[in-house]
C-alpha cells in the first residue's frame, strides 16, 4: 500500500504545491528578489572594471598556460594601471595628534610599563577608548566620510546587505515551518506531504546559500569601499601642509606609529564597523518575526519571561566586564610600537653595522616584543574569564529557562490537536526559540563588539583630527 501511494505522487503536484506555497510567502520572494538583483548588478559592474578584467586575463595565463612574454607584458601593464583611481575625498585639514608615549627601549623599561598599565589604566586613552558621546561623536564623524550621500556605492551596499539579511531571516523562518511539515508527513505516511517538503526544503537551501554567499560578498565589499574611501581622506591631509614631515621629523603633536594607524588600525575600522552592522541587524529582525510566529501557538508570556531574563542577564554582564575597548586600544598601540622598532632597524641598518650595534637593538627589539606578548596574555586571560560568564549566562543557563517555557504551553494546552500536529508545531516552536535565543544573545553581546570598534575608532579619529 506505500508502495502505491508512493507510485501515486507525481512531480507536477509537489511543484505545483511547492509554487503556491511560494507564492504566499512574498515576504520572502520579493526581499530575496531585491537582494539577488542588486548584488548582480554590482558584481556585474565591478567585473566590467578594466583592472579587475586585467586580474581575470592574467589568471588565464597562469592557468591555460599562455606564453611567458605575453605574461610578463601584460603584468607590466597592470602594475602600471592599476591603482590609478580619481579623487574621491574632501580635503582636510592637517595632522593633529591626540596620544602620545615611547616604546620602551629594554626588558626592564617593558616590565615597568607594562606593571603601570595593569595597576592604573592611562585616562587619556580610557577616554579615548570608551563607548561614551565622544566615541559616537567620532563614530558620526568617520562616518560621514565613509558614506558621504545617499546615492553613493557604499549606501548602495548597505541598502543591498539589509535586503540580503531581511531575505535570510525570512529564510530560517520558512525552513523552520518546513521542519515542523516534515515531522507531521512522516507522523501521517503522507508521502505527497514528504515530496513537498523535500522539495521545498531543496529550494530554500539553493536560496540560504546564494543570500549567505552574497552577505559574505557585500560585508567584504563595504569593507574594502569603507577603507578606499577613508584612506584617501587620510592620504589627502596626511599629505596637506606637510603634515607628514611635521609628524615624522618635528614629532608635531607627537603622532605616534602613523604607518600602524593607517595601514592597520584603519583596515580593521572599516571591517569591524560593516560586520557589526550585518551581526545586530539581522539578530534583531530575527527576534522579532521568530517572536511573532511562536506567538501564534505559545502566547507572549513565556517569552516575555525569556526575554526579561535575557536583558537582566545582559545587564549584570556588562556591569562586570573589563574595559575591552580600552584594551584593544592598548594592544593596537604595542602592536604599532613592535612594528616600529623593526623599522626602524631596517632604516638604520647601515649606521648600527657600522657601529656595531647589534646587541643593542636586539635587547630594544626583544623589549618591544615582551611587553606585546605579556600584555596579548593578560588580555586573552580577561577574555577567557570574561567568556566563561557570557556563554553560561547567554547561552547554557538560558536553555534551562528556554525548555519549559517552550514546552509548558504545550503540556497545559486544551486544543483538540493531533499528535502529529502537536509534534509538528512543537519541531518548528524549537527551531524558533533557539534561532530567537541566539539572536538575542548577540545582541546581548553587541557591548563587546562597540568595545572593539571604540579600540578602533579612536586611533583613527586622532589621525585625522
Amino acid at each position: 500500500a506505500s508502495g502505491a501511494m508512493a507510485r501515486r505522487v507525481s512531480a507536477r503536484d509537489v511543484f505545483w504545491q511547492v509554487g503556491e506555497s511560494y507564492g504566499r510567502d512574498r515576504s520572502l520572494c520579493v526581499s530575496f528578489a531585491v537582494a539577488l538583483s542588486g548584488v548582480s548588478v554590482y558584481a556585474a559592474h565591478q567585473t566590467r572594471k578594466k583592472e579587475i578584467q586585467l586580474y581575470f586575463a592574467l589568471m588565464r595565463d597562469v592557468l591555460f598556460g599562455d606564453n611567458k612574454k605575453a605574461r610578463h607584458a601584460r603584468a607590466t601593464k597592470g602594475a602600471t594601471n592599476i591603482g590609478g583611481g580619481g579623487e574621491r575625498s574632501e580635503t582636510s585639514s592637517g595632522i593633529r595628534a591626540l596620544s602620545s608615549g615611547k616604546p620602551p627601549s629594554g626588558m626592564e623599561a617593558s616590565e615597568k610599563s607594562l606593571a603601570a598599565t595593569k595597576v592604573k589604566t592611562n585616562k587619556s586613552s580610557s577616554k579615548a577608548a570608551a563607548v561614551d558621546q565622544t566615541f559616537l561623536r567620532r563614530l558620526k564623524f568617520l562616518m560621514r566620510i565613509v558614506v558621504p550621500s545617499w546615492h553613493s556605492e557604499e549606501a548602495f551596499l548597505l541598502f543591498v546587505q539589509s535586503m540580503a539579511l531581511v531575505s535570510r531571516s525570512y529564510i530560517s523562518l520558512r525552513m523552520a515551518e518546513t521542519g515542523g511539515a516534515g515531522l507531521r508527513a512522516v507522523m501521517e505516511r503522507d508521502w505527497l506531504s514528504g515530496a513537498v517538503v523535500l522539495t521545498d526544503f531543496f529550494i530554500s537551501g539553493v536560496a540560504a546559500a546564494a543570500v549567505n554567499s552574497a552577505l559574505k560578498y557585500m560585508t567584504n565589499s563595504i569593507t574594502t569601499c569603507f577603507r578606499e574611501r577613508l584612506t584617501l581622506h587620510v592620504h589627502d591631509a596626511y599629505l596637506s601642509h606637510r603634515a607628514y614631515y611635521k609628524a615624522a621629523v618635528l614629532r608635531y603633536g607627537d603622532l605616534d606609529n602613523a604607518d600602524q594607524r593607517v595601514a592597520e588600525d584603519l583596515n580593521q575600522f572599516c571591517y569591524t564597523i560593516s560586520d557589526l552592522y550585518a551581526r545586530t541587524f539581522k539578530p534583531l529582525l530575527d527576534v522579532v518575526l521568530s517572536t511573532s510566529r511562536m506567538s501564534q501557538t505559545m502566547g507572549y508570556s513565556g517569552l516575555l519571561t525569556l526575554y526579561v531574563y535575557f536583558g537582566l542577564s545582559g545587564a549584570i554582564v556588562r556591569a562586570f566586564s573589563p574595559p575591552f575597548g580600552e584594551y584593544i586600544a592598548q594592544t593596537q598601540k604595542r602592536e604599532g610600537d613592535f612594528r616600529r622598532t623593526h623599522s626602524r632597524l631596517i632604516q638604520h641598518a647601515e649606521e648600527v653595522a657600522f657601529l656595531d650595534g647589534s646587541a643593542r637593538e636586539k635587547a630594544i627589539l626583544n623589549g618591544a616584543l615582551r611587553e606585546l606578548t605579556t600584555w596579548s596574555h593578560f588580555y586573552y586571560y580577561l577574555q577567557f574569564k570574561q567568556g566563561i560568564i557570557d556563554q553560561y549566562a547567554l547561552k547554557y543557563f538560558a536553555s534551562m529557562i528556554g525548555w519549559p517555557v517552550l514546552a509548558v504551553p504545550f503540556m497545559l494546552s486544551n486544543r483538540d490537536l493531533s499528535a502529529s500536529e502537536i509534534a509538528a508545531r512543537y519541531k518548528e516552536n524549537d527551531t524558533l526559540i533557539k534561532s530567537a535565543s541566539g539572536s538575542i544573545g548577540d545582541l546581548m553581546l553587541v557591548y563587546k563588539k562597540l568595545q572593539r570598534l571604540a579600540g578602533f575608532t579612536a586611533p583613527v579619529t586622532e589621525l585625522i583630527e
